[in-house]
């Protein structure tokens, strides 16, 4: 035992220990907003990761060049990620992570054989790589050390506060409340696309709907805008708050403590807790429902992969949750109903081109970067939406509510307007009286609620500003 100590914790294999003490200090930090989760555990797990690699590298390559072996192998692998996203980003390279993996995976093949070639016992290269990660490790350590510790922005719901008289006895409407993730508006996309989605648009019009052509979202965030939404708010404490109390808030608000009132029977399709329902599906490293190992191994080329292959059947989530939406539009209920569907079209992954035809594998544009890709799945995913509203209408003799409505824009176009871009949404209302006198077409996505509130519930309900200032 004391000689395999000796071996497996030799001065030579030193840095790559110091390497993992670096991992787990970057990825504990990054994910400081996480409470609850045992990072210790996680750290024990890391080191034993590397104790296995260092064997392995000590029976192949032998003692002196194991730590070389180890680390080509453990750092583009741990790192995978942030390696993609700078040389896609900052590079405007191809948007393949696929082809970044074939390619790491190539030099590293490369380099362990021209270690494993070498004669040199690069005891120089050892010292240097030491003090590295060593200077790292510290620098990390310093970052935790002079972090603020910044008081948590709490936001106290106005669930319990809203207070109006609901008459039961009147049949309320039935409401699908239908949010398309990074949909952004016809405007942007003939400005920033050149593409004329008129086609939709029109047919939406002709189907009875209210277009909002100019409409934006309070934030460019999923959990945030969402948040507002149900919480009828333009309080800017919504880009905030941490992860943890958006979520809470989405599952628990101001609408849903109204809709309780009412008594309506909620239905939820999202990948959220919402009401206290459990999400409807699971999307990648969506939210609060991450493992532990996949929070602190997100950047990680082994959670990529897995990841990306559930990507690639995706899309059929996303048409089994319409599918779920139609069978509902179809049951008839004493109690209204209220939907809320979250689908993942045309957000990334993208699966399809305009025409419905998936593309290959090793042709998909995994990266959520791909303006091209997102072009052309949300001119598919809009044909498939349309036929989708076509049925809604008919099933419930419009005679519902029928909200479409995206979250954010999209967030990632190659130049300075990319920001504002990503505030920019589709929003779409249905109403069975088609008395659309209290929406505008800059309307706000925070006062989409206060629009029902007031038309349905109580007409001396305020709206707010349709502004982000």
């Amino acid at each position: 035992m004391k000689k395999l100590f000796k071996i497996y914790f030799n001065k030579s294999l030193l840095f790559t220990y110091i390497f993992g003490i670096y991992f787990y200090l970057y990825s504990t930090y990054i994910n400081l907003d996480f409470a609850g989760y045992n990072f210790y555990l996680v750290g024990a797990f890391v080191f034993l990761i590397i104790f296995v690699v260092n064997i392995i590298s000590v029976y192949i390559f032998g003692l002196r060049k194991a730590g070389f072996a180890t680390l080509t192998i453990l750092l583009p692998n741990l790192f995978f990620r942030n390696i993609v996203y700078n040389i896609s980003h900052y590079l405007n390279l191809s948007n393949a992570p696929f082809c970044y993996f074939i390619i790491i995976v190539f030099f590293q093949i490369c380099i362990l054989l021209i270690i494993y070639k070498t004669k040199n016992e690069l005891k120089t290269s050892t010292r240097y790589l030491t003090v590295l990660f060593l200077c790292l490790s510290l620098f990390q350590i310093y970052k935790f050390a002079t972090v603020r510790k910044v008081k948590e922005v709490i936001y106290n719901s106005k669930k319990n506060s809203l207070d109006m008289t609901i008459n039961n006895g009147e049949k309320l409407p039935d409401i699908y409340f239908i949010v398309l993730d990074a949909h952004t508006s016809a405007n942007s996309l003939k400005q920033y696309w050149d593409y004329d989605e008129s086609g939709f648009i029109d047919s939406l019009k002709k189907l009875g709907f209210f277009v909002a052509d100019s409409s934006r979202s309070l934030t460019k965030a999923t959990r945030s805008s969402t948040a507002s939404t149900f919480e009828l708010s333009r309080d800017s404490v919504f880009m905030k708050l941490s992860e943890n109390n958006l979520i809470k808030i989405i599952n628990e608000n101001t609408v849903t403590s109204l809709l309780n009132k009412a008594e309506y029977t909620i239905y939820n399709l999202t990948p959220f807790y919402f009401n206290n329902i459990k999400p409807a599906y699971k999307f990648g490293w969506f939210y609060d429902q991450e493992t532990i190992l996949e929070k602190f191994f997100s950047a990680s080329m082994f959670i990529f992969v897995i990841k990306h292959i559930e990507d690639i059947n995706f899309y059929k989530t996303n048409l089994k949750i319409l599918e779920k939406i139609e069978s509902i539009s179809r049951t008839v209920k004493d109690n209204p109903k209220f939907v809320f569907a979250h689908i993942m079209l045309p957000h990334p992954p993208y699966n399809f081109d305009r025409d419905g035809n998936l593309f290959p594998w090793y042709r998909m544009y995994f990266s959520a970067y791909s303006s091209a890709g997102y072009l052309e799945q949300l001119i598919g995913s809009d044909k498939i939406y349309l036929e989708f509203i076509r049925k809604i209408i008919k099933n419930t003799s419009g005679k519902s509510i029928i909200i479409i409505q995206a979250d954010h824009g999209f967030r990632f176009l190659n130049n300075d307007i990319r920001g504002e871009e990503g505030y920019t949404i589709l929003n779409t209302f249905y109403f069975p009286d088609k008395d659309y006198k209290l929406l505008s077409n800059n309307i706000n996505r925070y006062n989409t609620f206060r629009v029902l509130i007031k038309k349905y519930f109580d007409k001396s309900f305020t709206l707010l500003s349709n502004s982000n200032n």
